[in-house]
């Protein structure tokens, strides 16, 4: 995988890259996440990605897969208004994206649930089906937490396939993803997320990133990003 040029859709704290692309690290920003009700939503949590160079009916095969660690985990809650929607209690969250539109999106990662490590599971379309599992492997991260997503083209269906998996092992399989041919016309944008609705924050690390797949390759600019000195 040649180095990717990563963009900045919603800027988060601290961005750090390392010169190939394959190791990405940030700080999450307070009070931010990714989470969808009847009536409410949030969308505004660190997002560092790549677009897809075809719209999601032309896409044949794509994949993104990485590593991911949460250090500094702070399970402190923000205080929110009793007036309006608390959210639920998640504190830091790290996970792989795929976002088409703010009502259709999937996510899949790490969240610190009351000091423990939880796979998390959501697709939008557009409400949030959100799935939570016991982490695998230990809380030290002396195994890795690996995550994929995973888009296949059907051949008796007009529709993607998408296959979200932990480990190697399938966490869930999305056979109808864009039900509508004005989705179905918009590029992909995937990447990593990072978010702390209920903290005050924490670094993100995503490691041994691999991308398969056509990708737009912006120059080098505002809000792009190459390489960091602090990551190797």
């Amino acid at each position: 995988m040649s180095a990717v040029v990563w963009k900045s859709f919603i800027a988060p704290d601290l961005l750090e890259i390392a010169p190939n692309g394959r190791k990405v690290a940030f700080h999450t920003i307070p009070g931010s996440g990714w989470w969808r009700t009847g009536q409410q939503h949030s969308s505004d949590g660190g997002f560092v990605g790549v677009e897809s160079a075809k719209p999601l009916e032309d896409v044949e095969s794509f994949k993104i897969e990485a590593s991911l660690k949460i250090k500094g985990a702070d399970v402190q809650p923000l205080l929110y208004s009793v007036l309006i929607y608390t959210p639920p209690p998640h504190s830091d969250q790290g996970c792989l994206l795929l976002y088409v539109t703010d009502t259709l999106w999937l996510k899949a990662g790490l969240e610190h649930v009351n000091g423990k490590i939880r796979v998390s599971c959501v697709v939008t379309d557009p409400y949030a089906d959100w799935s939570l599992d016991p982490a695998e492997v230990d809380t030290d991260y002396k195994q890795p937490h690996k995550f994929a997503i995973d888009i296949m083209k059907q051949e008796q269906e007009p529709l993607p396939l998408i296959r979200i998996s932990y480990n190697d092992r399938v966490l869930r399989e999305v056979p109808a993803f864009g039900l509508t041919q004005g989705q179905m016309e918009r590029k992909l944008r995937v990447g990593l997320m990072g978010c702390s609705p209920m903290s005050n924050g924490c670094m993100v690390h995503f490691d041994d990133i691999s991308i398969e797949g056509a990708i737009e390759r912006p120059s080098t600019g505002f809000n792009c990003f190459e390489a960091s000195a602090k990551l190797v």
